[in-house]
C-alpha cells in the first residue's frame, strides 16, 4: 500500500511540473514573431492583386491585364521599367494601375459584325433525262442513257427581283364620293397592263422551256 502511495504522489508530482513547462513552451512560440504579418494571394508570392469577382471585372472590362503587384522598393524599379518599356501607365475606375503598351498589340478581339451585305451565289440547278432504249429509222438498237442539262443558271441572291413597272400612284378618295369616269378608265388602264405583262411572262416561260427542249434535244442527238 505504501508503494501505491508513492508512486501516486510521484505522478502528481510529474504532472504538476510537466503542465507548466509545455505553457511556457507553447507561450514562447508566440512570442517570436514567426510568419508574415499580412496575408498574401494564393500562388506566387509576387501575384496579381486580390480583389472580389466585382474589381476584377471592372479592371479587365477594356480588354487589359492588370500590373503585377510588388512591394517596397521592387514597386519603384518596377514602375521605371513599365514606363521605359510601354510608355507612362494609367489607372482604371477601380483603381488598379495598369501599362498603357504604345506599340504592342491589344489582346482583346472584339467580335466584327460584316458592315456591307454578304455576297451569296446559289448554285446552279442540272437535271437529269434517262434515255430508254430505242431503234432508229436504219434498224441499229441505241441503249440507254443519261443526258444533264442546265434549266437554272448560277444566280447572286440579292433579295427581290426589280419590278417590271413604277407603280401607279392614285390620289386618295372618299369612299362615299362616286366614281368619276377618269377614275374608272385608269382602272382598266392598269388591269389591262397587268393582264399584259402576265401575258409576256407567260410567253417568256414557255420560250424558255422551248430552249430547253431543244437544247436536250440537240444533246440526245449528238450522243447517238
Amino acid at each position: 500500500m505504501e508503494v501505491k502511495q508513492k508512486m501516486k504522489l510521484s505522478l502528481r508530482s510529474v504532472q504538476r511540473v510537466i503542465l507548466p513547462a509545455v505553457a511556457v513552451l507553447l507561450s514562447g512560440c508566440s512570442m517570436m514573431n514567426i510568419g508574415a504579418e499580412d496575408y498574401g494571394c494564393p500562388g506566387l508570392p509576387n501575384g496579381v492583386q486580390c480583389m472580389s469577382a466585382r474589381d476584377v471585372y471592372v479592371a479587365t472590362n477594356n480588354g487589359q491585364v492588370p500590373a503585377p503587384m510588388v512591394r517596397g522598393r521592387e514597386a519603384e524599379q518596377h514602375e521605371a521599367e513599365m514606363v521605359h518599356k510601354t510608355g507612362v501607365g494609367k489607372s482604371n475606375e477601380s483603381g488598379v494601375k495598369q501599362a498603357s503598351p504604345n506599340d504592342v498589340v491589344d489582346n482583346y478581339v472584339a467580335p466584327r459584325l460584316p458592315d456591307r451585305p454578304v455576297p451569296i451565289r446559289t448554285p446552279a440547278q442540272v437535271m437529269r433525262i434517262w434515255v430508254a432504249p430505242w431503234e432508229d429509222s436504219n434498224g441499229d438498237l441505241n441503249t440507254t442513257g443519261y443526258i444533264y442539262t442546265e434549266i437554272e443558271p448560277r444566280r447572286w441572291v440579292v433579295g427581290e427581283p426589280m419590278m417590271a413597272s413604277d407603280p401607279v400612284l392614285r390620289p386618295l378618295q372618299s369612299l362615299d364620293a362616286p366614281t368619276t369616269g377618269i377614275g374608272n378608265t385608269a382602272m382598266s388602264a392598269e388591269r389591262e397592263a397587268r393582264l399584259e405583262r402576265q401575258r409576256e411572262e407567260r410567253e417568256i416561260r414557255q420560250e424558255q422551256i422551248q430552249q430547253q427542249r431543244e437544247i436536250a434535244s440537240q444533246k440526245r442527238n449528238r450522243l447517238n
